[in-house]
């Protein structure tokens, strides 16, 4: 598989039914019920409208949430969700108070983090949140040359961390990303395995992932039947709207 790129309902008065010749002899609690019922089938006919129209104006990609609920008592998500942290990340020039987001995660007790280097380019400072709300604020920021990989650096003990893979995922394998997709925190989605790819001699060779992944996951890690760490994600790709979308992600193996 090659990879390139509102009804308003106006309700009528009650003289409408008091004037029909063959609602005439009811009594006015009667005429109530039949006031109520029609009210209501009005209601049931408006919602049934309205639903028809919601996959127009809600977000057409809503797969990740799904399969993220499916996911929610996986055994390898509930171990692996605590060591995926939110990146908030301060960047030199920005104006004061702004900031912008992103996804890594943990792979040492003291805090090793790993994210996309196009996630912290250009970070004055960056605030790590873990799952339970805990902040840590670092500067000490490494780039990774030659491949989109940044390490943030944390001094802290007893941290949630994801253990590494020590082999390459294989075509066909299942995987599991975790990441902050459309900013919804800690997201679990599964997928397989396409294959590897490298489009020049000095580009690093990355791999392909058929799931449901969205924007904001890039810096999530691509984690084998085992919990460890294969890959990162670092983009996604849509080759056209009859094909499933593609994690594409570096291998573990870039680390230094």
């Amino acid at each position: 598989m090659n990879t390139d790129n509102r009804f308003e309902w106006d309700s009528e008065s009650d003289s409408f039914w008091e004037d029909d010749p063959e609602d005439s002899y009811l009594p006015p609690r009667r005429r109530s019920w039949f006031i109520r019922i029609a009210a209501a089938i009005v209601l049931i006919a408006f919602i049934a409208f309205s639903f028809a129209w919601l996959p127009r104006i809600l977000p057409p990609h809503l797969d990740f949430l799904h399969q993220n609920q499916e996911l929610s008592q996986d055994q390898l998500v509930i171990n692996s969700r605590p060591a995926i942290v939110g990146i908030q990340v301060m960047k030199s020039g920005a104006i004061s108070g702004s900031a912008s987001y992103g996804t890594g995660f943990n792979i040492h007790p003291q805090g090793l983090i790993i994210t996309n280097r196009h996630v912290v380019e250009d970070a004055q400072s960056v605030q790590i949140t873990f799952y339970e709300n805990k902040e840590i604020i670092s500067d000490a920021i490494e780039i990774v040359e030659g491949v989109d990989l940044a390490i943030i650096r944390l001094e802290d003990n007893d941290l949630p961390y994801l253990p590494l893979g020590d082999q390459l995922a294989t075509t066909g394998d299942t995987v599991t990303i975790i990441g902050n997709p459309r900013g919804v925190s800690r997201v679990a989605i599964r997928g397989t395995v396409e294959g590897y790819y490298q489009g020049s001699d000095a580009a690093p060779l990355v791999f392909s992932i058929e799931a449901p992944i969205e924007p904001g996951s890039s810096g999530s890690p691509v984690l084998n039947e085992q919990g460890q760490v294969v890959g990162i994600v670092y983009a996604l790709q849509t080759p056209n709207s009859d094909m499933p979308r593609l994690a594409l992600a570096i291998p573990i193996t870039y680390l230094p």
